[in-house]
């Protein structure tokens, strides 16, 4: 399944279909795929300001939360280092992004699906 286009070129012109406001300092956008066409995706914009890191899991003290039973209350972190992001798994039963079982940089160039 691919991204939702944020943006797209017009007679050489780039135009942006979606407007996601920058907050200040580091963050990082997630989107939600779904494979069920008739679910809500969405766009989520979270800020680094304040943190070096946010929980992802379906815990309710997860800052982000993805309802589904496959995945653990906490599940993984995204940690801002050094101005990179590095997604961690958090022992997770199946693992996180294909089993990844170590940290990974995520270059602010390149689109992953988690």
């Amino acid at each position: 399944m691919k991204p939702f286009p944020y943006s797209i070129m017009l007679h050489g012109k780039k135009i942006e279909i979606i407007a996601i406001p920058k907050p200040p300092g580091h963050y990082i956008i997630l989107e939600a795929l779904k494979k069920d066409k008739t679910a809500n995706k969405g766009v989520n914009v979270i800020s680094f300001c304040n943190k070096n890191s946010i929980k992802i899991g379906r815990g309710h003290d997860s800052e982000f939360r993805i309802s589904d039973i496959s995945v653990s209350r906490f599940h993984a972190q995204i940690v801002a280092k050094n101005g990179s992001f590095i997604l961690e798994d958090h022992t997770s039963k199946f693992g996180t992004l294909i089993q990844v079982k170590r940290p990974l940089a995520v270059d602010q160039n390149n689109e992953l699906c988690v």
